[in-house]
């Protein structure tokens, strides 16, 4: 995705890795869940903001690790929040045309379900969106 980011001239950076207390495993479908990060990524990049930025965060929580992906696009305006995760929904208000089939969200949704992380999406029209996801301690072996 950095060659992707890069041909719109929007900056990738990771905070928070380092600062978590440990390194930490996590009880999931690997690919599943990468194919989570590369979705929200990707898609943070395809509605950002050409010369804007990507950030991937992770924090510690305690009892859970948040994962957040937040971009400098136009934003997702309040009605539409509760349609962006359903099957072949594509917003209209996209300023360019963005190629795909709608699902990339279904599919965050539905791994992300079948893993009972919470998830979800803070957005500001004209700021940008930040999507999340929670995985809880219960799902992860902490290692010293």
């Amino acid at each position: 995705l950095e060659m992707k980011a890069a041909e719109r001239k929007i900056k990738l950076s990771v905070k928070g890795a380092d600062s978590l207390p440990s390194q930490f495993n996590v009880t999931a479908d690997k690919h599943f869940v990468g194919q989570v990060l590369v979705n929200l990524i990707a898609n943070s990049i395809n509605y950002g903001k050409e010369g804007g930025s990507t950030r991937i965060k992770f924090r510690d929580m305690a009892d859970k690790v948040l994962i957040e992906v937040e971009d400098t696009g136009d934003g997702i305006e309040p009605d539409k929040m509760k349609l962006i995760f359903d099957k072949y929904y594509r917003s209209e208000n996209h300023k360019r045309e963005v190629v795909g089939t709608g699902l990339g969200l279904s599919i965050v949704k539905a791994v992300l379900k079948l893993h009972n992380y919470d998830y979800g999406v803070r957005s500001k029209v004209g700021v940008g969106s930040v999507f999340w996801f929670k995985i809880s301690a219960r799902d992860c072996k902490m290692h010293k």
